[in-house]
């Protein structure tokens, strides 16, 4: 028989190609062919031999004490891992620090500012809202988060500042409604009930005149939010006359 060494040996990519591709095995002589079959057998019984004995010694081995000793080793390196993990994330994004937020109410958004970026706090102005006695102007009225509530550093408190005083309305048309019905009317507008004075005239509870500091209104008229007005009515007794006139008596009654 021709001996084997005056071929190449086989390899595994020699294997992979006549097995997979067959490239030349058709151009081979038939000693040659013989020499690759033979290769190719033995080749295929120590793979399948590994592949038993593979087998079987992954079978031992996940049943003996190594197996169980190099698991108790992987786990504790996952759990070390996973510790040191945990610390870097709770130190990159300051995990667990709390900062207390101040009250910024009738601060002025100056005041307010500083005191939170010394905190390492951000203040945001939302809007100004319409005025209120109880805050001076330009203070802050209202904020996000409340006061002593705990957030991470550099978080954003939101504000609302209070305005710089009243806005104007325009006085509702009153003349000639009843009492009952003017009363909210003028409080929706966003306007105060002052004294209430009477006149003579048929209709009791009648509005016939709209005043402010002696100032007589009309409809339409722009006044001040939260204004006082002060309302003539009727008294049920006798028929309207001008107050100028020197006849007419007026009672006036100062609201409780």
């Amino acid at each position: 028989m021709t001996d084997s060494s005056e071929y190449p040996p086989i390899t595994t990519a020699t294997f992979i190609d006549m097995v997979m591709v067959g490239q030349a095995y058709g151009t081979l002589k038939p000693t040659q062919k013989y020499h690759y079959l033979r290769k190719l057998i033995k080749f295929s019984i120590i793979y399948i031999f590994a592949e038993t004995v593979l087998y079987m010694s992954l079978k031992k081995f996940l049943t003996s004490k190594v197996f169980f000793k190099h698991l108790a080793i992987a786990l504790g390196i996952v759990f070390v891992v996973v510790f040191l993990l945990l610390q870097w994330l709770s130190w990159t994004t300051n995990h667990g620090q709390k900062i207390p937020v101040p009250d910024l109410k009738k601060m002025n958004v100056e005041k307010a500012t500083e005191a939170l970026e010394n905190i390492d706090l951000e203040a945001v102005v939302l809007d100004t809202i319409e005025f209120n006695a109880q805050f001076p102007p330009y203070t802050i009225v209202e904020q996000d988060p409340l006061p002593n509530v705990n957030v991470k550093e550099n978080r954003k408190v939101y504000v609302k500042v209070n305005a710089g005083g009243y806005s104007t309305v325009k006085m509702p048309d009153l003349i000639q409604k009843s009492y009952r019905l003017a009363a909210p009317m003028l409080k929706s507008a966003g306007l105060e009930e002052g004294s209430k004075s009477y006149v003579p005239y048929l209709a009791k509870d009648v509005i016939l005149e709209m005043k402010q500091n002696g100032k007589t209104l009309k409809a339409g008229d722009k006044v001040m939010k939260a204004s006082k007005i002060d309302l003539v009515l009727g008294d049920g007794k006798t028929g309207y006359q001008d107050t100028d006139s020197t006849n007419v008596e007026t009672q006036t009654h100062e609201e409780d």
